[in-house]
This record gives C-alpha cells, structure tokens and sequence, in this order.
C-alpha cells in the first residue's frame, strides 16, 4: 500500500480536488461541489498549499502555484492513488457525486478526450477572466471547513 499523505478522514474511496485557490470561477465549481456531494466523497486542496505541492511531487508533477489544470487524487492511500488531470479529473468527479450527475459524467466520458481536454484548457486560460482573480484563497465555513485539507 502507498504511505499515507492525507489526513485519517480522507478514504481510499474518497477523492481529493486540487483547484486554484485564487481563481473565482474555481471557487466557484468548488461551492457547486460541496452543494452537489451529499455523500461527502471529495475534498478539497488548493494548489498553493504546501501538501498539494507534497503530492504534486508524490506524482512527479513540477512545483505548481498557479496551474491552469485542474487535478483529482482518487484513491489516497493505496497502491492504486492516480492524479487525474482536465477532463478526466472533472468526469470522474461528477462520477462521485452519484445518481443522475453519474449519468452526465458518462456521457461527457463518451466525447473523446482530446476534444474534452480543449475544452477545458480553454475555460482554464480563460478562469480568471470568468471568475476573477483573488488576492487570498476563500476561508472555508465552519461547515465546510473539514472537507477543505492543507489548511
């Protein structure tokens, strides 16, 4: 089994998203994500923490502060953990949020991962200009605050 990184709470079922902290539109998706997952199944890491930088490196990613991707840590903990990039990141996400989100993320998965990896390096250029750009990453609420790691 890999050594774990993460925090006791987070299971090998569970996932963690990586997003840009500083970006609005990633906020955004990330409050939409926290309304959607009833179940709890993903957590969520900003990009300029220093544990996603430890598991940037764990997957010999190059230090990121910035990225204009988004990634998703399936499987934490196990010999089977992947860092999914784009597209795949964000299917499988919805993919975790189960009933009909399942479905969409099917069939997003049946467009070829090419096309869908454009799109989403172009909202990813373009994120700032859709959402902002912060000058600190959001503090989560009291609620919200054992789903957000690295803090």
């Amino acid at each position: 089994m890999a050594t774990p990184l993460l925090p006791e709470q987070v299971g090998p079922q569970d996932a963690v998203l990586l997003y840009d902290g500083l970006c609005g539109f990633c906020d955004g998706t990330v409050r939409w994500l926290l309304l959607h997952d009833r179940a709890g199944r993903i957590y969520f890491l900003t990009q300029q923490s220093e544990l996603a930088q430890t598991v940037f490196a764990r997957h010999g990613i190059p230090k990121r502060t910035e990225d204009d991707r988004v990634y998703l840590l399936v499987h934490p903990g196990t010999d089977a953990e992947q860092l999914l990039q784009r597209s795949e990141a964000i299917v499988r996400a919805m993919g975790l949020l189960g009933g009909g989100w399942r479905c969409v993320a099917a069939l997003l998965g049946a467009f070829p991962r090419g096309l869908r990896n454009a799109v989403s390096a172009a909202v990813a250029r373009n994120r700032y200009w859709i959402g902002g750009k912060r000058t600190e990453c959001r503090v989560p609420t009291a609620e919200e605050r054992v789903r957000f790691l690295g803090l």
